[in-house]
């Protein structure tokens, strides 16, 4: 009986994101890497949430045309133990910044969200190239997706492409 639906979850734990504004301070959140198949689900999303149970996120950011970029610094470099920091780079939307508990746990981060973004970009291609409307399409479902997310914030996802409850304001 038909194809076995792949699991949309791709990689998911306890990372430490960034607030905004200048404070360096860091939230713990859990994170889900969302990737649903067919690229009419729009951008693969790094939703969080306050725990592994909860339902509902908090926030969500929107990986599409992103790069993600390694800042760890190493423990000869500053004080203490060194650090295990990515970005997740946008031309418009902004920087990310996002802290890891240990290296193996970066690195599979990292190419777990490399990996999604290339999944996307190559769906996207073929389907453009089949049907040049698909682009349009997408743009719309980027909203769906963040609408699919349980995410009751009304706020418009676009926000620097990393919507969430107010953005920041209650993290």
């Amino acid at each position: 009986g038909g194809a076995k639906k792949k699991d949309p979850i791709k990689q998911q734990g306890w990372l430490e994101k960034k607030n905004r504004g200048g404070r360096r301070k860091f939230s713990k959140r859990y994170f889900r890497l969302i990737q649903k198949d067919g690229q009419e689900h729009g951008s693969p999303v790094l939703a969080y949430f306050t725990s592994e149970l909860a339902t509902k996120s908090k926030g969500f950011i929107l990986i599409e045309g992103c790069t993600v970029e390694v800042t760890s610094k190493p423990a000869s470099m500053g004080k203490g133990k060194g650090t295990f920091t990515f970005e997740l780079r946008h031309p418009q939307r902004g920087i990310r910044e996002l802290r890891c508990l240990n290296e193996g746990n970066l690195i599979s981060w990292v190419d777990a969200l490399k990996n999604s973004l290339r999944e996307y970009e190559m769906e996207c291609r073929q389907v453009d190239e089949r049907n040049p409307q698909a682009r349009q399409k997408r743009r719309s479902s980027i909203n769906l997706a963040a609408a699919a997310m349980g995410n009751e914030s009304d706020e418009e996802p676009e926000y620097m492409g990393f919507g969430g409850a107010g953005s920041d304001a209650k993290t």
